[in-house]
């Protein structure tokens, strides 16, 4: 299980389109209407990152969306995570390719 919290911005005077887009995802959990360098925050939950990644490309692309920035999070933080993130091995390569 993955887990994206994706920043939105929309193309001004487009954001129905936009959130339609992205609640119209079966994977999307959340949608946030948001304030400052975004307009919404929507929380995504996949299986695993390829599909977070071809979530995270189908709204990119949608009608009213001007692009996207994803940080990819966990459920839960615990003590095994002070030693390390070896198991995001893949993370760093999806976040710079979702942050384009």
């Amino acid at each position: 299980m993955v887990i994206g919290v994706t920043m939105v911005k929309a193309i001004p005077g487009q954001e129905r389109s936009a959130y339609s887009a992205i609640k119209g995802k079966d994977e999307v959990r959340k949608v946030y209407h948001a304030f400052g360098g975004c307009d919404f925050l929507a929380v995504i939950q996949a299986v695993d990152l390829p599909t977070l990644r071809d979530v995270l490309e189908e709204i990119k692309v949608s009608l009213g969306v001007a692009g996207t920035r994803v940080i990819v999070v966990e459920e839960e933080f615990s003590e095994r995570h002070l030693g390390g993130a070896p198991y995001l091995s893949d993370g760093p390569d999806l976040m710079a390719e979702c942050a384009r």
